[in-house]
């Protein structure tokens, strides 16, 4: 096979990459995470907020060129302590995580091992999938400057994929990866709020 990398998207908000195995191509786009502006830390709730991944294949064809499997890994991000995602201001760390579902029960693996994936071909040559955040609730946030301040990470997602016939390989076991490009996670407290745990009732 000839694999051939290439950004596919120059947005702000989406970023995405092609990855070609003759004759099959495919892209993986990503959008920002964004909790808003002016969210209120003092509610002492937990804050969620959703990204999309768009995966897309094209070109298909016969036998081994039949079918695609992408999986997909996300990351600890630019600002982690361990395996702790955390978006930043200046020394300051906000703590966040990333999820495959809606109930925000299943961390999105940093390990494309174990990576969530996406079986394509001519019937179905695309996926549209929820990447679920949430700010976390119970952390100590810090005191803002009087606009607001922007707290921001950069994450960095590992691809693996391979064209296939057949059942489709374990993610485990393929060794092609696309060089991916990052995207946002961002949240703006509100200028008005003081430092203090997310469950203080005052």
């Amino acid at each position: 096979f000839f694999f051939q990398a290439e950004d596919g998207i120059r947005d702000k908000l989406v970023t995405g990459v092609q990855t070609c195995a003759l004759p099959i191509c495919c892209t993986v786009t990503f959008t920002s995470v964004a909790f808003g502006t002016n969210f209120n830390i003092l509610a002492g709730a937990a804050i969620d907020s959703t990204g999309t991944m768009t995966v897309s294949c094209s070109n298909f064809g016969a036998g081994q060129n039949s079918k695609a499997v992408v999986c997909v890994a996300l990351g600890n991000g630019a600002n982690a302590s361990g395996t702790q995602r955390r978006m930043a201001y200046l020394t300051n760390r906000l703590n966040y995580e990333l999820y495959t579902d809606a109930a925000r029960a299943t961390r999105w693996t940093n390990l494309t091992a174990s990576a969530p994936f996406w079986v394509l071909d001519a019937t179905t040559p695309s996926a549209s999938v929820s990447i679920y955040g949430r700010i976390l609730a119970a952390q100590t946030t810090t005191p803002v400057n009087a606009t607001g301040t922007q707290y921001l990470d950069t994450v960095a997602p590992s691809i693996v994929w391979t064209n296939f016939n057949g059942t489709a390989p374990a993610c485990s076991t393929l060794v092609t990866t696309i060089p991916a490009s990052s995207f946002q996670v961002t949240g703006t407290v509100s200028a008005d709020r003081k430092s203090t745990r997310l469950n203080s009732s005052h």
